[in-house]
């Protein structure tokens, strides 16, 4: 079974040369190498180059999805094995991937895993690491998602399903449409929760602050244009639901808030309101965290709690406006319908 790693990389200098290096580190396995350059500005192709592997240069940026496709197109191995140009690959991670197609019959996909380990400097960086690690490791054996920082698939169902949805008009949500076409399709995928890599993005509060509200706004749209596949199959929706009972409980609390300053006598009531839903959100954060705890001490663990309130009112936030800019959308759709018709 023939493996191709496919990286679609833009300015990727900083962590290129890492993630190359591990990947050529890897036991021993054959597997062709592919790097589709997205218009980068710096010495991204020339780093690909120098390390041996096959890179597609694009002349203008195209975008993630497309140059993922891109470099499947050039592939001809059976496996492609996408990964991210800021992920550090471990030396059995390859291994592990053909394993895992050889000894799971009917399998078309696998997930890996971040590892506990995190070597960008930050405290909002390791927050954003380990909830990322703590939500796939509550995700079951097999499940409908696609984590594309290492995600494999049999190139023939990745051709029978179109690839990567190039024509999203939005900077986040690939993965996403993604598993609602792997779900449409009823896919196999393992959630391998020892395949695991190291990640070197280095995330700070304003890029935490910008994601979030940016998966909020566009998750909506997302779930509504795919509304048939995700009733017909639980898993496209959240995997974990400590986020969706996160927005949940800032929400609560936000309309305590407003409900408390409309009507007067209920203002001495509000921090009872707001106390009641304390405990509540500490038994649905909890174990994330004490995985914080036990990886980077209990001071970045306390300040993952207001972290997580900050993330969850951004979710929140982009939700909404992504149900009011959805809703005018299809409104105003409407209206242009009937002007045709009329």
């Amino acid at each position: 079974m023939s493996l191709a790693v496919i990286i679609a990389a833009r300015n990727a200098e900083p962590t290129l040369a890492r993630c190359l290096g591990a990947l050529r580190a890897a036991e021993d396995v054959d597997f062709d190498l592919i790097v589709v350059d997205d218009a980068s500005d710096d010495q991204t192709a020339l780093i690909a180059s120098e390390r041996g592997a096959t890179v597609i240069v694009n002349t203008e940026r195209q975008g993630t999805s497309p140059s993922r496709n891109r470099g499947a197109a050039a592939a001809t191995a059976d496996i492609l094995v996408f990964v991210d140009s800021d992920v550090v690959v471990a030396p059995d991670t390859l291994r592990r991937v053909a394993d895992n197609f050889e000894r799971i019959p009917g399998l078309i996909g696998v997930n890996g895993i971040f590892s506990a380990d995190h070597d960008a400097p930050g405290a909002v960086s390791h927050f954003v690491h380990l909830s990322i690690r703590h939500q796939h490791l509550r995700l079951p054996s097999y499940t409908g998602t696609c984590f594309t920082s290492i995600f494999a698939i049999r190139r023939d169902v990745f051709e029978a399903i179109g690839g990567f949805e190039e024509h999203l008009d939005r900077p986040y949500g690939d993965d996403v449409q993604m598993r609602f076409k792997l779900t449409n399709r009823s896919a196999r995928v393992y959630q391998d929760h020892k395949l695991t890599v190291g990640h070197l993005k280095v995330v700070d509060l304003p890029g935490l602050c910008r994601s979030r509200f940016f998966i909020g706004r566009y998750f909506i749209p997302l779930l509504l244009g795919n509304k048939d596949s995700a009733a017909a199959d639980p898993r496209t929706r959240t995997q974990d639901p400590r986020y969706p009972f996160n927005v949940l409980l800032v929400a609560t609390g936000l309309f305590a808030t407003w409900f408390a300053l409309l009507h007067p006598p209920m203002r001495s009531a509000w921090p009872w309101m707001i106390a009641a839903l304390a405990p509540t959100f500490f038994w649905n954060n909890g174990s994330l965290f004490s995985l914080i705890a036990k990886k980077r001490g209990w001071f970045e663990a306390a300040l993952a709690v207001p972290l997580t309130l900050l993330e969850s009112m951004l979710y929140l936030t982009g939700m909404t406006y992504g149900v009011l800019v959805h809703a005018w959308q299809k409104a105003f759709k409407r209206q242009v319908a009937g002007r045709e018709t009329a």
